[in-house]
């Protein structure tokens, strides 16, 4: 199973090692690596390139690269590429439940991390501004809605009404725009 794109600056693999080492010939190789054990062998593998990832200096210098950047990269990585159990239609994917291998994976690097859980960002602690290709981002966004919740007729007042409706009220977006432009005065 491959997650994301070779040319991506995080690139997800999960295999079975045993079957593709039986077809490389080295599987006896990796039987004794693995102590004479025979069974099945599940490898998870990211490939990161952490100067097109924009990670922080740590991740990318690897002079300064330590235990906690790694612990750091690895709360990261788990959520990135994160195997789940779907929800109820609607829900939202961060909520879903994950997968029994991918918790046991989970639980193996936070019990290795020594129960540390800080993911490290990509974005760098700085605001980039607003770009050309945000302002086109927002306008197909609000004009994607427009379309969706009212195809016959797409107007911007009937959206926000619409909006209200389903109980994401002007009230709720202008907290929401508030709290993230504290946030934004802080970078």
């Amino acid at each position: 199973m491959y997650i994301g794109s070779r040319k991506s600056p995080v690139f997800l693999r999960i295999y079975d090692k045993v079957a593709q080492s039986k077809a490389e010939g080295d599987y006896p190789y990796w039987r004794d690596v693995w102590g004479e054990f025979e069974g099945e062998v599940t490898r998870v593998e990211w490939e990161i390139k952490p100067k097109d990832g924009n990670f922080s200096d740590d991740i990318r210098d690897f002079s300064l690269f330590n235990g906690f950047s790694i612990r750091e990269l690895l709360a990261y990585l788990i959520d990135w590429g994160r195997l789940c159990i779907p929800g109820e239609e609607g829900s939202k994917r961060c909520r879903w439940e994950d997968a029994p291998f991918w918790q046991s994976l989970r639980d193996v690097i936070f019990e290795w991390s020594e129960g540390m859980y800080m993911p490290t960002s990509r974005f760098g602690k700085k605001f980039k501004g607003v770009s050309d290709a945000y302002v086109k981002f927002l306008s197909g966004t609000i004009s994607g809605g427009m379309a969706k919740l009212n195809p016959d007729s797409p107007k911007f007042y009937d959206m926000i009404e619409k909006l209200n409706f389903r109980g994401e009220t002007l009230e709720k977006i202008n907290q929401r725009a508030e709290q993230k432009a504290k946030v934004i005065k802080n970078l």
